[in-house]
């Protein structure tokens, strides 16, 4: 097997490249490990931190390095056990493989043979967010260490726009600590308040840095590709049920945060409730939609969600005219900052989210505190506001989670 041409290929990704901008995942990925996988959703930077790893494994190791992206017709007749045959015969150290979910339903079973029959040879690989990777037919499990990578933090947005570097913190910090840190970070001329709204438009796709006027069209692009690719593909999925999820997902965006009727949704799209409920899991796990459920470790795919929310701040202004609506971009921006840090989120009735610990209510500056009343551990976050004080804290400050 000839791999010049896809070498060629490679090393032109590889020159272009930046080393510019490196997300904070890179520095807690082990590499020396041999078989790494990156999950996450389309537009998130999944590709680009791997072709940066092994850019830097090139130019400044040495070692043999081959970027190829799975959606390449080449493997509609080749397997990737004799590509990764024949670019460890060539010298080969490194095989990055991109998209691995456009390979096929044997993908994993292929990365074990490689991983086992060719020691020599360092295998990495994205996959979409919406694959189950313990699940699959190949058992990585034991072989893998996979990595969860999501878009931009407000923390990371503004370090990359701005130069403006924060340390993440962690959410006891934010509760037990959030007035003294707060006060550093505005003693240093940061203006959360300003930027934290240009988080909320733009700030949450990487590609935004590509080209800034054309972001929202790129994104919603993104969102085409999973309903109409991803989607249908691997959940092996009809055009008419295809269509329905976009329909599902439009009738979610024009309403969010959506309290849903599953009963009401089964009858509008022709359907059953059974079938709502995987729509929702489906359009959850390609990280378009955040369920929330009744419980803080309830099950999201064998329960009605209580509340529906988009999955980041910056869907909610991508369609032509949209006009979200302020107290929703701020539950989706805590929604989002909790739920990317591991936080398990439960419905509760006397505010807005419930964790392990402590329960939030999310709002402006003028609201009462009357909901929280006599509730132990239980904030106020409170967006328009610098520096906390009582059981208030600043929205702003849920943005250095990661």
């Amino acid at each position: 097997m000839d791999l010049t041409q896809f070498q060629k290929e490679s090393n032109i990704a590889l020159d272009q490249i930046t080393m510019k901008r490196i997300r904070p995942l890179y520095e807690k990925i082990h590499w020396p490990d041999r078989l790494i996988g990156i999950r996450g959703a389309r537009g998130v930077g999944k590709s680009t931190l791997l072709l940066q790893y092994g850019k830097k494994m090139r130019d400044e190791e040495e070692r043999k390095v081959l970027y190829v992206s799975l959606d390449e017709i080449f493997f509609k007749t080749h397997t990737l056990v004799d590509t990764g045959r024949a670019f460890k015969d060539a010298g080969g150290e490194i095989l990055i493989l991109d998209e691995v979910h456009r390979y096929g339903p044997d993908w994993s079973v292929e990365i074990k043979l490689l991983y086992d029959k060719f020691p020599s040879l360092k295998i990495l690989f994205t996959s979409s967010s919406i694959m189950e990777l313990y699940q699959a037919r190949g058992d990585l499990s034991r072989r893998s260490s996979i990595y969860d990578m999501y878009g931009l933090s407000y923390r990371e947005f503004i370090h990359w726009k701005y130069q403006l570097y924060i340390r993440p913190i962690s959410l006891d910090d934010i509760v037990k600590h959030g007035k003294e840190l707060a006060e550093d970070y505005i003693a240093e001329n940061h203006q959360p308040l300003t930027l934290l709204k240009e988080y909320w438009k733009v700030g949450y796709y990487p590609f935004y840095f590509e080209n800034e006027a054309q972001y929202y069209r790129r994104l919603r692009e993104v969102m085409s590709l999973i309903l109409e690719i991803d989607l249908p593909n691997y959940y092996n999925l009809t055009p008419l049920t295809g269509k329905k999820l976009a329909t599902l997902l439009s009738v979610i965006t024009e309403s969010v945060p959506f309290t849903p009727n599953i009963s009401k949704l089964a009858t509008f799209l022709e359907t059953n409730r059974e079938h709502v409920q995987n729509y929702l899991y489906y359009l959850h796990q390609a990280k378009l939609i955040g369920l929330l459920p009744r419980q803080v470790r309830g099950m999201i795919r064998t329960q009605k969600p209580e509340k529906i929310y988009l999955d980041n701040p910056n869907l909610m202004y991508a369609l032509p005219g949209a006009d979200p609506n302020l107290g929703t971009i701020r539950e989706t921006f805590v929604y989002n900052a909790l739920s990317t840090v591991d936080i398990d989120l439960g419905y509760t009735k006397q505010g807005d989210f419930q964790t392990d610990n402590y329960i939030f209510e999310v709002g402006g500056r003028n609201k009462t505190n009357k909901q929280l009343a006599g509730l132990p551990n239980a904030y106020r976050v409170v967006d328009d506001l610098e520096v906390g004080f009582g059981n208030r804290i600043p929205l702003w400050l849920f943005g250095l989670l990661r």
